[in-house]
């Protein structure tokens, strides 16, 4: 299992997400970068413009290559934080994961929140422990996508969550309503990267 101590002082800790919204656009922002940069080097061979590193021209192309890579991001991004402006997380008190561990899972489920129009994230917690155990890792390997079917976990997180509807509704979300217990599962195989399975009540 990775981690086993949790930082010194914060067996019960609550934090007020500010910075932890921010971290979690800052690592959006990173994927996004990743992501229209390749894109853009591929437009680049595809019209055969060519990019001297050292050369003048190439530069300057390049700048604005990088300049419309972060204008792409910003704009992607302006809207993620409306519906996670102010969350607490409260990571327990876990003798198996680190406090990094648990942000790494977190973090995906900042994303996927991030794309729920309209919804408004209160609380994320960490549920304990004793949800790590044979029958969920069983559950969460039933739960694989025909592509991870390779790949066999060996660890499960869970956490809950408590959030606000949008005052309209829509889709499966009563109107203007607080939803809490909502249940978000992770799982990885030895210390990788936590993949989210499945969310919900």
């Amino acid at each position: 299992m990775a981690g086993n101590i949790p930082e010194p002082g914060i067996e019960k800790a609550l934090r007020h997400r500010n910075a932890s919204v921010l971290r979690g656009i800052f690592r959006l922002f990173v994927r996004y970068v990743n992501l229209n940069w390749k894109l853009i080097n591929g437009w680049k061979k595809n019209v055969k413009i060519r990019i001297n590193k050292t050369g003048g021209e190439g530069t300057s192309m390049k700048k604005i290559c990088k300049f419309s890579v972060w204008l792409i991001c910003v704009l992607s991004l302006a809207g993620c934080g409306k519906n996670m402006a102010d969350v607490t997380i409260d990571y327990g008190d876990s003798r198996l994961y680190t406090t990094q561990d648990m942000d790494a899972a977190i973090s995906l489920i900042e994303t996927t929140f991030a794309t729920w129009k309209g919804c408004e994230l209160h609380r994320i917690s960490y549920i304990s422990d004793e949800e790590c155990n044979a029958d969920n890792i069983a559950w969460m390997n039933d739960l694989r996508a025909p592509d991870d079917m390779q790949e066999t976990f060996t660890e499960c997180i869970a956490f809950t969550s408590e959030f606000h509807s949008p005052k309209k509704g829509g889709g499966a979300w009563n109107a203007d309503s607080e939803y809490t217990g909502w249940k978000w599962w992770l799982a990885r195989s030895d210390g990788g990267e936590w993949k989210l399975m499945t969310w919900g009540y």
